[in-house]
């Protein structure tokens, strides 16, 4: 499975392919920058690879868990188990991964193993009995894991990356959302908010304590994450600054800000965010506002003449709301450096509801693949609404797209059904792989 992280955390050379161009000169062609960088790369990997099975030999470093939660699909409430086998560290990220909803996780309702890989392997066989009861299995790829020939390959965590051009004005070009562009250009046409940098101490302590702790408790509840302050003012210290922003007119304090990391060679991390406004559930205003710390912290890359600017992670699930945000932006999406590899497999009976309700971002042999459903119990949309959420989906370079459909007799020809679905997905995206529309709860070769 390694290859696979090959295939994907390999670098990206001028030409596109994977191969570093040729020189005359051997010499030269060891010192030329991108072999150089391969090889940066190819060392950074084999590290991560070392470490990744030293953590895996670790006393208790696996876990393996059940879920019980709402996740059931559009159609509704329905319970659905979860099992998750992977490394301990990775099991809360997977609570809010499959929530039941923005404010709420699931909760594990037992925990059947906890070992390292050696023990793992001996309790292999238990864990496997464990799997096939469940509606939905999420296995960390690593050595003598479980394997399935129905699953598939994902990786849960995603980097956002966003080239900065020469001009706010093709800045905003690069938004894919009309609606997104329109508004940029109406606040910068406004005038509305001034932005500035600060670097000491006091502005990282002001923007904790004013702006990014209270959103975060604010927006996410007990399920929010917030960095421990002693590792923020480590990284504070090494390459990080504070921009804020204020309303041009009025008191000056700020309204919202961002935590921004100097990573060098022409790249600003957009590391955290906050807002003032964040309990007031005001959503006209926190929108603005989050559209005017976008638009400074560009203007900012801009001006410092960046080349990119790193959006941070992001879930590998379609209809995450903050995915659909960053590619609306102009984001585009590479595995996180480090991400864990997972293969997930869902019950033949449950993929149509839940691949609708979670649709799910795979690797495929030659590109992204989609993982997507039709509900047929959900509630019904125009070929609009599936326009609507299927457009931001063009940019991402899918290849191949897999569609499990519920629906049977007469409802197949509702024209607000299944018809649709695939008409507006037909229409939206033009994939050099194909899309394959296959009967749940049938083989996969089963198809309509």
């Amino acid at each position: 499975m390694d290859d696979y992280q090959q295939l994907w955390l390999r670098p990206q050379f001028r030409d596109g392919h994977s191969k570093p161009p040729r020189h005359r000169d051997g010499f030269s062609r060891l010192h030329h920058p991108v072999f150089l960088a391969a090889l940066r790369s190819a060392a950074s990997f084999a590290r991560r690879h070392v470490l990744r099975i030293a953590e895996l030999l670790a006393s208790e470093s696996i876990v393996a868990r059940r879920y019980v939660g709402a996740l059931g699909g559009s159609s509704g409430r329905e319970s659905v188990v979860l099992f998750f086998v992977g490394r301990g560290r990775f099991a809360r990220e997977f609570e809010v991964y499959f929530r039941e909803d923005t404010g709420r996780g699931i909760a594990p309702a037992a925990t059947l193993f906890r070992g390292n890989l050696v023990q793992y392997l001996l309790h292999r066989a238990r864990l496997a009995q464990e799997a096939r009861e469940a509606d939905l299995v999420a296995h960390e790829v690593f050595p003598g894991a479980l394997a399935g020939a129905d699953g598939h390959l994902h990786y849960p965590m995603l980097q956002g990356s966003l080239h900065v051009e020469a001009s706010i004005d093709r800045q905003i070009c690069r938004m894919r959302s009309r609606a997104q562009r329109r508004r940029a250009r109406d606040l910068l046409r406004r005038g509305g908010y001034r932005e500035w940098v600060e670097h000491g101490p006091e502005a990282l302590e002001q923007f904790r304590a004013t702006l990014y702790e209270p959103y975060v408790r604010a927006r996410f509840g007990a399920w929010g994450f917030i960095n421990d302050p002693a590792e923020l003012r480590r990284l504070y210290a090494s390459k990080g600054y504070i921009l804020f922003v204020a309303p041009s007119a009025g008191p000056s304090e700020p309204v919202c800000g961002a935590l921004l990391l100097d990573e060098g060679s022409g790249v600003v991390a957009y590391f955290l965010n906050g807002f003032s406004d964040a309990g007031r559930r005001d959503p006209a205003r926190i929108a603005e506002h989050t559209m005017a710390l976008e638009l400074a912290v560009m203007k900012h890359a801009i001006e410092r003449r960046l080349l990119r600017i790193e959006l941070g992670y992001t879930r590998a699930i379609l209809s995450d709301g903050l995915f659909t945000h960053k590619r609306r932006l102009g984001g585009d999406f590479t595995p996180q450096a480090g991400s864990p590899l997972f293969c997930v497999r869902v019950r033949p009976t449950r993929r149509a509801a839940i691949f609708a309700r979670f649709p799910l971002l795979a690797v495929g042999p030659h590109g992204w693949r989609a993982l997507l459903g039709f509900d047929d119990e959900a509630p019904r949309l125009t070929k609009g609404a599936w326009r609507g959420m299927f457009k931001s989906y063009r940019q991402l370079g899918l290849w191949q797209a897999t569609v499990w459909t519920n629906a049977s007799g007469e409802r197949r020809r509702d024209p607000l059904g299944e018809p649709a679905f695939r008409s507006a997905l037909a229409e939206l995206l033009d994939l050099p792989g194909r899309i394959d529309f296959l009967i749940d709860g049938e083989p996969s070769e089963s198809k309509r």
